[in-house]
């Protein structure tokens, strides 16, 4: 009886869904379409608000001709159907693609810290030992990624060149000062070879861009032999922050917290006025508002706290 209850109640979401899309003259797999879009799209972004999703434009101007309980309705069924297509493996499979293609982003199951993060928590907390240690993280990374960057241009330098960047490195080790014995041990032997290569460099430049490419690697704390696997290991370790950054259910619960936020400051009561061939709001600070506040106003209170109902929900199963 319990699996015929839950048929019945599967099939009543079907046919309600159905009733929805037909209302909007939309079909599935626009509906579909859509939302893998605008998904896929605001869930990669990780600055600014959230940008307004669409139906089309030729549900759109029917769904807001509804009266408010009407809408209520329809936002129930679409949201259900929103998260269970969000929701399905399928989808987190393609996000995850997209964001190989387009943000370089890889989850490969490394723990790596963002030094950007870190140091934006340290300014929050206001420890000033916490910032410092951030900030000076933070200079490591910036200056192990750009010698691991040149480390492919060292072949190419001329001795003076290759003269001119290890006094430049010198300078960079003053930033980066090592923090205990083998650390300072890495830097001695990076000045030893920093100032071999600069010596040998107008009588034997082959040797000289060795002992540089060496140097230079000990200079930010990588070891010497494994040049060619820390580049690696950085371009994981950058994959992996790219990935850590728009991982689809971490990001997925952050926006829908922000928008149960924005749903809760619209004023439904604010009045409006012709202006021309528009209406706006009578209070000016409301015609400043996001493009999502006006569009919830639109939507109004049934319909506004339908969504951000099921969207607390839902970000609470995340």
């Amino acid at each position: 009886m319990r699996h015929f209850l839950a048929f019945l109640a599967l099939v009543s979401f079907a046919l309600a869904f159905e009733d929805s899309l037909a209302s909007l003259k939309l079909t599935r797999e626009k509906f579909d379409s859509s939302i893998s879009y605008y998904a896929t799209r605001e869930l990669a972004e990780t600055e600014g608000g959230i940008a307004l999703p669409t139906i089309g434009s030729t549900a759109r101007p029917i769904f807001l001709a509804m009266n408010d309980s009407a809408r209520a309705a329809v936002v129930k069924e679409l949201g259900l159907a929103a998260k269970a297509f969000l929701m399905a493996p399928a989808f987190e499979t393609s996000y995850n693609a997209s964001l190989k293609s387009q943000h370089n982003a890889v989850n490969h199951g490394i723990k790596v810290s963002d030094s950007n993060a870190d140091l934006a928590a340290a300014a929050k907390s206001g420890n000033a030992k916490a910032i410092e240690d951030s900030a000076q993280a933070m200079m490591r990374d910036q200056y192990r990624q750009m010698v691991l960057g040149q480390a492919k241009d060292v072949p190419t330098y001329s001795a003076d060149m290759l003269s001119a960047m290890a006094g430049s490195l010198k300078d960079i080790m003053e930033s980066i000062s090592p923090t205990n014995a083998a650390e300072k041990a890495q830097h001695a032997q990076a000045r030893t070879l920093l100032a071999e290569a600069a010596k040998l460099a107008p009588s034997n430049l082959a040797a000289a861009r060795e002992k540089f490419r060496a140097g230079s690697l000990l200079a930010v704390y990588v070891e010497a032999n494994n040049g060619g696997g820390a580049q690696v290991d950085q371009s994981k370790k950058e994959q992996q922050l790219n990935y850590n950054k728009r991982a689809f259910k971490p990001n997925l619960k952050r926006k829908l917290l922000e928008f149960v936020s924005r749903a809760k400051t619209v004023d439904f009561k604010a009045p409006t006025q012709a202006k021309g061939s528009n209406t706006v709001f009578v209070n000016p600070a409301y015609e400043k508002k996001t493009p999502l506040w006006k569009l919830l106003y639109r939507l109004g209170p049934g319909g506004t706290s339908t969504a951000a109902a099921m969207a607390q929900a839902w970000a609470a199963e995340l």
